[in-house]
């Protein structure tokens, strides 16, 4: 991700712009539990995850919690789904 975004940057300031200024925005899907692609396993290792993300250059990471049973299978209550949701949210804030 590091090449990709000094790619993007070289870009901004070929095209006039001031590189610093370009926003790296990435989602990210948060898999809780087992150690597997980055933003998974434990809360330590996820957050380690967003960090290496930042020191790569990301600026702003968007946690998508939408893959993790417990909140984004249908068959999970609105209310439950929520709870969890923010528990993980809160845990992982910076």
């Amino acid at each position: 991700i590091g090449e990709q975004i000094h790619v993007v940057r070289s870009a901004a300031e070929s095209a006039g712009k001031d590189p610093s200024e370009v926003r790296i925005v990435v989602r990210g899907v948060v898999r809780p539990g087992e150690r597997g692609p980055r933003l998974s396993g434990s809360i330590a290792q996820i957050r380690a995850d967003a960090e290496w993300l930042g020191e790569q250059g990301v600026t702003e990471l968007f946690y998508d919690l939408n893959w993790h049973p417990g909140i984004g299978h249908p068959d999970v209550p609105e209310e439950d789904a929520t709870a969890k949701a923010l528990d993980l949210l809160d845990a992982l804030k910076p």
